[in-house]
């Protein structure tokens, strides 16, 4: 062998701790790593508002609790769980946690005594009325807990609930507050504090029977605790749309919508009550296939007569039991509205009806409303095979899976364009997509400054802007920091690259991902550099 043989040895103590940091940071690494980036949550406050949480810690099913250590609030994230084709978002609805957690009597008390009981979250302190519990709250939002008064002797406190006389007219379609007991879904009981109003959610409002009435709920405004609220019965008529046409369209069978849902596409017909004088311009009723025919022609039948129909117009005030039959339908074209993805599930696609040569806004006199979305600022409603403003490329271009634009497109290319309703629609059907713009969605790295007593710093990093602009100043008495690397010691190390703009799809810096400072030391003087030499070659051998 020839030339130098000695190497430089590490003690092996050194050694062995240069390895146990190696593997520690792959480890943490992986341990910390975000499967994603994500867009801003959702963080809500709970006051209890002269009450009281009685436990430090709750299991949760919409989001991560923190309580303060004076039990007296709580702060509530959304877990970002809403996954649609892989990106995570904060929906703002704690359908499960408002009520079904942090509503329960064993959780939040007034005092010992429980001489108050808790009646709903607020938006005010006092006053107003309660939060349904699928709200989609906005980041930054507080919520006061209310508190109804309990029995005290013979005073006008001694009730604190609302009585609903429900007349045997409306039952709930669910308890709408789970196992929270501000709502008695058995008993129709609504607790209410002084000053409080009811809401529409605490109210019974499914038809409990066919029956010519139609129960409404009146004064519900001014009702109090100790106050029995009666359903005022309203004489109506009983409505029975056929599902199987008649001639000349005889045989065809037609599903029917209601506001582009769909209620009946199996069942011979779909009977429900209706106030006198009601036009059904709600409703409409197509077949199934590409065809897609829109009823158009109908006939009405009730006391022994039949008749043919204009449908949308009010019905003759003296109909008590009224059939209704489709006749004939025209071509349609089926407008599919995506709200929240651009991948609906079936409970969230609607589907809007419109003669074929016709346009949106001439079938319905109006356009489609703006849908109000947390964290968000609703653009418009696009057709994803519109061209851009430049006419350079298609919208879709423009939106993530999540129908939120994307800013480094917008910034490169142009802007989407809305969609035209007076447009005129053929062919069996068209999408639209609501448009919305949001933060950039960020992940969280962290910096690692590798040297003994410093701590690690977390940093958020936003997609499309630029990775050094976004990290903190780090600094180290007589060094200069030369690097963010993914290993502290190794060569093999990748150095995170600063100039460069984070991106997602790929992601880069990896979500949830460590980098750790690499340093040269600032320079000393000769004395002090011979002696750095001279005990380094002691192990050379």
């Amino acid at each position: 062998m020839t030339g130098n043989t000695k190497v430089w040895r590490a003690p092996l103590a050194g050694l062995a701790s240069v390895a146990m940091i190696a593997t520690m940071g792959v480890a943490a690494s992986t341990a910390n790593a975000a499967t994603d980036y994500v867009y801003p949550g959702v963080t809500v406050t709970l006051d209890a508002n002269g009450g009281s949480f009685t436990n430090s810690s709750y299991t949760t099913a919409d989001g991560k609790s923190d309580v303060s250590k004076d039990q007296k609030t709580v702060t509530l994230t959304d877990y970002q769980n809403k996954n649609v084709d892989g990106y995570s978002y904060a929906d703002g609805v704690f359908k499960n946690d408002l009520y079904g957690v942090f509503g329960l009597d064993a959780n939040i008390q007034w005092d010992a005594q429980q001489s108050r009981a808790f009646s709903g979250w607020y938006t005010e302190k006092s006053g107003g009325q309660a939060v349904d519990p699928t709200t989609a709250l906005a980041d930054g939002t507080t919520l006061y807990a209310h508190w109804s008064v309990g029995a005290t002797g013979n005073s006008d406190e001694s009730e604190q609930v609302v009585k609903l006389d429900t007349k045997g007219e409306v039952v709930y379609a669910s308890d709408p507050d789970g196992l929270a007991n501000v709502v008695d879904a058995t008993n129709f009981e609504v607790r209410l504090a002084d000053g409080d109003t009811l809401a529409d959610w605490e109210l019974p409002s499914k038809d409990a029977a066919v029956n010519h009435v139609v129960p409404t709920w009146e004064n519900a405004s001014s009702a109090k605790a100790g106050d029995t609220l009666a359903v005022k019965q309203n004489e109506g008529a009983t409505v029975s749309i056929k599902r199987t046409a008649v001639a000349p369209d005889a045989g065809a069978q037609y599903d029917l919508y209601k506001d582009g849902v769909a209620v009946n596409t199996t069942k011979a017909s779909y009977d429900f009550d209706v106030l006198t004088g009601t036009a059904l311009s709600e409703y409409q009723a197509v077949t199934s296939g590409t065809n897609k025919k829109l009823a158009n022609a109908w006939q009405l039948t009730y006391g022994g007569k039949t008749s043919d129909y204009e449908f949308g117009t009010a019905f003759p005030s003296d109909a008590k039991d009224v059939v209704l039959e489709v006749k004939g339908g025209q071509q349609s074209t089926v407008v599919r509205v995506h709200k929240w993805a651009k991948t609906e599930t079936e409970d969230t696609l609607l589907r809007y009806f419109v003669p074929r040569g016709q346009s949106f806004q001439s079938t319905f006199g109006k356009t489609l409303d703006e849908v109000s979305r947390p964290n968000t600022s609703f653009l418009g409603w696009y057709s994803y095979t519109d061209k851009d403003s430049n006419g350079q490329q298609t919208n879709d271009n423009y939106f993530d899976p999540n129908l939120i634009q994307k800013n480094d497109e917008v910034e490169k290319n142009g802007t989407p364009s809305v969609f035209d309703f007076t447009t005129t629609l053929n062919g069996e059907g068209i999408d639209l997509y609501a448009g919305y713009k949001n933060d950039a969605r960020f992940t969280t790295i962290t910096l690692d400054p590798n040297y003994s007593g410093a701590d690690k710093i977390s940093v958020k990093i936003y997609a499309g802007k630029k990775i050094g602009e976004q990290l903190p100043t780090v600094t180290r008495d007589g060094y200069t920091l030369t690097g963010w690397y993914t290993d502290p010691v190794t060569n093999v190390a990748s150095q995170l690259d600063t100039d460069k703009k984070a991106t997602t799809n790929p992601d880069y810096p990896a979500a949830g991902s460590i980098w750790y400072a690499r340093w040269t030391a600032d320079s000393k003087d000769n004395s002090q550099l011979n002696g750095l030499l001279n005990n380094l070659s002691r192990f050379y051998v």
